[in-house]
């Protein structure tokens, strides 16, 4: 007597049940995953691992922070800043809300940030915001790179990623700082943070500041002389007309007596009747025109437009080292010898190529070189100032910070927008004037190159193994079992 066989009704519930079982199963373990997760960071130097200090301020948020990651994935940047930023929604539990956005695929979320946080959608950030705040952490103030390898078609190398540093200082302007105004002086002709003319308006430049969390206001010196207690920093860009002595003793007491902040920016043989104040912090603003000359067919032509290469050392120009920047319609600078009493020590950031000379007679037909009467390049074209600084600067007092250069029409609409370099000076220089970067003491994350070096004889010895002995081997591999075969 044979066993009963199990109906075909029985078997068929038997694999619904397991199927439904198995997707209830799936959906609560993917739910799990979700709500409990943890990764780890298996590189040698912890390249994703957040610092104490970073872990300690998520978990004292007392309000929900959302990290927008606004990428596009093929950047070279996209799988660091991700795996960093998935570390702060670990860690933040439900204080942080985080969102991919590829602004390639998700076009409508893209365009809708982009409206929202007025910017052109095309950028590659991190947009941190708590309530009404926010603040805009560009691709390139994340990592320090290497062009050194350009020359020869290699690739940019990441020398140093400081995606903590500038995320967890943000992260903390947001939470718990306001707002904080720089004030453009108006009267003199300077740059307009209202106009939109694309050679002399200042609206990109006001935009630019807006996106790190400072408002950009206007102060007319000549109807009210006085620098508002709430001035975090003085912007002055550009003046074609000089100061008044009323003025200038306003903006001398505010630098000396509450240690001010000023980014000025001039243009070549405008009389701003600023060269004392700027002398008494070691910077001399020369009568020259910064010029080069080209030959095309046979015809000389003058360029106006230099490019500068960075000098490292600075926090102005570390993020940006390796680029090159252009300083249109420029004055050079000169950096006096340090006069007795005097605080702090003017840096250079910035000089033209060695091509481009200091032209003094700028209001003539016919302009060439002349030696002994014109400035030999290359010429230097920004210099900052802290008189703060004690020593090698490694001690910080908290000072006066000053930032000058040679060039104010490189900071207007048109070369703002044309000039990807214009808008990275100009943030870091107001940025560091205002001491914007939150002293954590997170340190820049370096990651580890790994090289072979072989000698002559040992790179000839591998390519023997690889081109020879290998080959043979699979040939002799595949003979031996032919012949097994075969016997």
């Amino acid at each position: 007597m044979s066993d009963k066989q199990p109906s075909r009704i029985i078997i068929g519930s038997s694999v619904v049940l397991t199927v439904i079982f198995s997707a209830i199963l799936l959906v609560f373990v993917n739910y799990l995953s979700w709500r409990h997760y943890k990764t780890f960071d298996l590189t040698e130097n912890k390249m994703f691992t957040l610092s104490d200090k970073t872990v300690n301020l998520l978990k004292g948020l007392d309000h929900p922070v959302k990290l927008y990651f606004f990428f596009n994935p093929e950047h070279g940047l996209y799988s660091w800043v991700d795996k960093l930023l998935r570390q702060y929604r670990e860690k933040g539990g439900d204080k942080i809300e985080f969102e991919v956005v590829d602004p390639q695929r998700d076009l409508v979320r893209a365009q809708e940030l982009a409206k929202r946080y007025r910017f052109t959608g095309e950028d590659n950030m991190v947009i941190v915001e708590s309530g009404e705040r926010h603040k805009f952490i560009e691709a390139q103030s994340m990592a320090e790179m290497d062009m050194s390898g350009m020359m020869t078609g290699q690739p940019a190398r990441i020398k140093a990623f400081r995606g903590e540093e500038k995320i967890t200082s943000a992260l903390l302007e947001v939470v718990e700082g306001e707002s904080r105004k720089v004030y453009f002086t108006l009267g003199h002709g300077e740059g307009d943070i209202t106009s939109q003319d694309p050679k002399s308006g200042y609206f990109e430049a006001a935009e630019k500041l807006k996106r790190i969390n400072i408002s950009p206001m206007t102060l007319n010196l000549v109807q009210k002389p006085e620098i508002p207690a709430d001035a975090a920093a003085l912007v002055i860009a550009g003046p074609l007309s000089p100061f008044q002595p009323d003025e200038i003793k306003v903006i001398e007491d505010y630098l000396k007596n509450r240690k001010g902040k000023l980014f000025i920016a001039l243009h070549p043989g405008a009389k701003s009747a600023l060269d004392d104040l700027l002398a008494q912090y070691g910077i001399r603003a020369d009568d020259t025109m910064a010029l080069g000359a080209v030959n095309l067919l046979g015809v000389t032509k003058l360029l106006g437009s230099v490019p500068a290469g960075m000098l490292g050392k600075h926090p102005i120009t570390d993020p940006i080292l390796g680029q090159s920047l252009v300083f249109t319609n420029a004055r050079s600078l000169t950096v006096l010898p340090p006069a007795e009493g005097q605080k702090g020590r003017p840096v250079e950031l910035a000089k033209g190529i060695e091509a481009f000379w200091g032209e003094t007679a700028y209001d003539k037909d016919n302009m060439e070189f002349t030696e002994g009467k014109d400035l030999q390049g290359p010429l230097t074209l920004a210099v900052a100032v802290d008189t703060g600084t004690v020593g090698d600067g490694n001690v910080e007092l908290g000072g006066t910070r000053i930032v000058v250069s040679g060039s104010a029409t490189m900071f207007a609409n048109a070369p703002m927008m044309q000039y990807p370099m214009s808008p990275d000076f100009f943030m870091n220089s107001v940025s560091w004037i205002l001491r914007n970067e939150k002293q954590l003491g997170i340190e820049p994350k370096v990651p580890k190159q790994y090289s072979l070096g072989l000698s002559p004889s040992q790179f000839w010895m591998l390519g023997g193994v690889i081109c020879l002995l290998l080959p043979a081997s699979i040939l002799l591999g595949g003979v031996a079992v032919w012949l097994k075969r075969r016997g």
